[in-house]
């Protein structure tokens, strides 16, 4: 079963059966959803009358919006669930800025659950993305900090953190740099396959105090979650789709109240993360920079306004960008030409000519069905992947 299921299912209370990753999902998941479309009033509401009340509006934006409609009436029908009141929501979207950030806390009687969003569709989210590249922090990554201090300082509940995709990453490094006394009431935070972090933010001495509260989860096909690096256990979930849709979370597999695992990544997904980690390592961030920013001034230039334009005629979009392209300065043509044929021929031979991958390029722990699992070495990064 997926997490409709689980929630359907999920009779315990938090008091009876502790909070725990799959929750985190669940309401991770939550954080999706329009809630921005209702006011203050309504948002107040537990989870079983505001999600009743308001599927149209909180699945508008889904071409299919049957899936998401079960998903929010099992957990507004859940024991488990439904008494959640959500509060704190907070949206931030300035495309001259460059931040995409939302997030919301879902409160019960004995904790606090802190979900951050990932990426929208927007241009603005996809680039704030790819600035991580190049960027130790962006701004959603700092509002993300600010956020976490502002719901601390208005309730003395333990804290819980999580997301998916980028929203993941914004919980870990909210978790990172909120200040000790934040983090001693902190007890997990969860990482659902969001991309990893730069150096400077693996080797802060935050990162090892907070790295036995860090819980990272992927499906067997992943790639938003083998972006940059951390150190962090992984549990590879088994999930109903294939390729990239499996960073769906309504595809990732439970079994009772725990996720349905692997005992690795798939090694397509393997490939993928060693070609992209590898091919980044070797530009500076000067040149990822340029990279980042020209692309999307041509996805601009070329009207694109959301990924999902992007994605749905990709074929005609290459064929716009490449000839938008040839309008370029000759450094900057040559440069972006360049840039992109690096990546296609790095593509080429670590497809057709597999090489291994280093250790720094490749490594984490993977958690077995059983729970066991090699542990990094303490007091350093143990790779280079996401």
């Amino acid at each position: 079963m997926n997490i409709t299921g689980y929630a359907r299912s999920g009779r315990e209370s938090f008091q009876a059966l502790a909070f725990h990753d799959v929750d985190s999902l669940v309401l991770s998941q939550l954080c999706y959803y329009e809630f921005e479309s209702l006011s203050d009033r309504r948002r107040r509401l537990p989870l079983r009358e505001l999600l009743r009340g308001n599927l149209d509006e909180l699945t508008r934006r889904y071409k299919n919006p049957v899936p998401h409609a079960a998903f929010l009436n099992a957990v507004a029908d859940s024991p488990r669930f439904g008494d959640l009141v959500l509060s704190h929501f907070r949206l931030r979207a300035r495309p001259e800025e460059e931040v995409q950030f939302c997030a919301m806390t879902f409160r019960g009687k004995d904790l606090a659950f802190l979900a951050f969003r990932g990426t929208d569709n927007s241009m603005t989210g996809w680039k704030e993305d790819m600035n991580m590249s190049f960027a130790d922090s962006v701004p959603a990554q700092k509002e993300a900090v600010r956020y976490l201090k502002t719901v601390a300082k208005s309730c003395s509940l333990p804290l819980w953190l999580g997301g998916h995709s980028k929203g993941g990453n914004l919980a870990v490094y909210a978790s990172l740099f909120c200040g000790e006394p934040i983090q001693e009431r902190i007890r997990a935070v969860f990482n659902h396959d969001g991309p990893g972090f730069r150096p400077a933010v693996l080797e802060h001495p935050a990162y090892g105090r907070m790295l036995g509260k860090l819980h990272k989860s992927m499906p067997n096909f992943s790639v938003f979650g083998m972006i940059l690096s951390q150190r962090e256990p992984v549990k590879v979930v088994r999930s109903d789709r294939t390729l990239l849709m499996q960073h769906d979370p309504l595809s990732w597999q439970i079994a009772g109240t725990e996720f349905e695992t692997l005992p690795d990544l798939s090694p397509w997904s393997k490939k993928i993360g060693v070609v992209i980690n590898r091919w980044m390592a070797r530009y500076s961030d000067a040149d990822r920079r340029r990279f980042v920013d020209t692309l999307f001034f041509l996805l601009a230039e070329n009207g694109y306004t959301d990924s999902e334009a992007v994605l749905a005629d990709w074929k005609n979009c290459t064929r716009t960008l490449y000839a938008s392209g040839q309008k370029l300065d000759p450094d900057t043509r040559r440069f972006m030409r360049n840039t992109v044929g690096s990546l296609i021929a790095l593509s080429a031979r670590s497809f057709l000519f597999p090489v291994p991958p280093r250790p720094a390029e490749f490594g984490r722990e993977v958690v077995q069905p059983d729970g066991s699992g090699a542990r990094p070495k303490k007091g350093r990064p143990s790779g280079k992947r996401s």
